[in-house]
């Protein structure tokens, strides 16, 4: 049951995050075709692999050690259908197949095509891809202040910081190194989800 609620979860929400810039691109263009191309879910002919894996380890180690005070200092707490599942039976197929799901759809995909697809596209119409990426970065940052709603300002600067670096350095990505794709930053990003609530999960054995 937890599994397909995690489902039912991600199905929702990368519909309605593609939802909204294929309303934008049909309306925008009077044309439905290319859409796939144009938000960037299309695989970049060489994958620039040795960037991605550098980004990867840069992100996790930069990220690693503030992210294990803001767990330990209780300013962060972890919850979902991931944590329900493990605290029901630990490392099942059922964990593992919430944790894809929540890391893979829920989160890398609907996240990627609307931040680094749909509003780096639509603030690169106005501005050079450099503040286009900047913005959708620090949006993409500022949403998750939420996570550290009370919590003082050194945790909001921190997870607002480090999340907007994050969504930067994918977005440079995208624009620099993967010809428009959004493949490397999806499995950069939903790789450090996977590698960050294993962590999270060994803590709460």
């Amino acid at each position: 049951m937890i599994v397909i609620n995690q489902f039912i979860s991600s199905l929702v929400q990368v519909i309605l995050l593609t939802l909204i810039p294929f309303f934008y691109y049909v309306i925008s263009q009077k044309t439905a075709t290319g859409f796939f191309s144009w938000i960037g879910l299309k695989v970049s002919r060489p994958l620039p692999v040795k960037w991605m894996s550098l980004l990867f380890i840069a992100l996790g180690l930069g990220v690693f050690f503030p992210y294990l005070w803001l767990y330990q200092s209780g300013c962060l707490t972890y919850t979902g259908f991931v944590v329900d599942s493990f605290a029901e039976s630990g490392w099942s197929i059922q964990t593992i197949l919430t944790l894809f799901l929540w890391a893979f759809v829920q989160t890398a995909l609907s996240e990627e095509i609307f931040f680094r697809g749909f509003l780096f596209k639509l603030f690169g119409q106005r501005l050079d891809w450099r503040w286009a990426n900047l913005l959708q970065a620090a949006i993409f940052g500022l949403i998750h202040c939420f996570a550290v709603l009370g919590q003082g300002m050194i945790p909001t600067i921190l997870v607002v910081g480090l999340t907007a670096g994050i969504g930067w350095a994918l977005g440079w990505l995208k624009q620099t190194k993967s010809n428009g794709s959004l493949l490397g930053g999806i499995l950069i990003h939903s790789g450090a989800n996977i590698v960050s609530t294993i962590l999270v999960l060994c803590f709460l054995t």
